[in-house]
């Protein structure tokens, strides 16, 4: 039995992706049909085609009789396509000892195959802003958090207000699973409303050093987002009324002055 062309093969994760394959064949006419199996030592990783059998998971047969031994059977690897950024992960193809009445083939066993998946997946941590300004009549902003791979164990992320003067944040807490991971979750911002006359003022959700047990999201840091509240007041002073009549003989008049606004110093 002689696996040819199957030195160092690679694939790749995706299904579109470029697959690898190689080919069986005996080196002499037996006397009796030899039958052996080929198997994925990692089924996560690659799976099986030969013929019309595959792509499968199973151990595949491989027959071949006195008047086939020297057509050549292909062996067709396919990689698998998971979520999880896990590196590129060497498997073997492992073809099982012969079985057959034939002496000379029989228990003979040719040597496995090396193949080399070649991962797609990457860490990391999309934070995308729906809407950028928050107003101190209370209106919100948006923003979206989602992870870029599966994790292996529960991703936490803190989330906070830079100015809870300007923007409150909700949830502060944000969590993903295996589950949910690659369903965005949404944060809202809603503005405060204070009196005074401050502009429009920048601030920022803060997103905290990731806690996971999974090692490759642990202590990742994500983006931070930012925001802008847009005030609603203006510094001024107002009086009333504006004009008054009075007289010699004494009859006397009043005026209001307010301010518009709250001062941060006095006025």
């Amino acid at each position: 039995l002689l696996p040819v062309g199957a030195t160092a093969l690679t694939i790749f994760e995706d299904a579109s992706g470029a697959k690898a394959e190689f080919t069986v064949v005996l080196r002499s006419q037996p006397l009796a049909q030899v039958t052996m199996t080929v198997t994925s030592s990692d089924t996560t990783e690659g799976l099986l085609t030969v013929g019309a059998v595959g792509p499968t998971a199973t151990p595949i047969p491989m027959v071949f009789t006195p008047t086939t031994w020297d057509v050549p059977q292909t062996v067709t690897i396919s990689g698998v396509d998971e979520f999880i950024d896990d590196g590129d992960i060497s498997f073997t193809i492992m073809t099982s000892a012969a079985v057959s009445t034939d002496a000379n083939y029989n228990t003979h066993n040719p040597p496995d195959v090396s193949v080399r998946c070649i991962d797609n997946d990457q860490v990391g941590i999309t934070v995308t802003a729906i809407t950028s300004q928050t107003t101190e009549a209370g209106g919100t902003a948006t923003f979206s958090v989602v992870l870029n791979s599966e994790p292996t164990s529960a991703v936490t992320i803190m989330l906070s207000s830079s100015d809870t003067t300007e923007g409150l944040i909700a949830p502060t807490v944000l969590s993903f699973s295996a589950a949910t991971w690659n369903v965005p979750a949404v944060v809202t911002l809603t503005g405060v409303d204070d009196l005074i006359d401050d502009g429009n003022v920048a601030f920022t959700a803060v997103t905290s050093v990731i806690t996971s047990l999974d090692p490759m999201y642990n202590n990742v840091n994500p983006d931070d987002a930012y925001f802008t509240n847009i005030d609603d007041d203006t510094a001024g002073i107002f009086v009333t009324p504006t004009a008054l009549t009075v007289s010699e003989t004494g009859n006397s008049g009043e005026f209001t002055v307010v301010l518009l606004s709250e001062p941060t110093s006095d006025v």
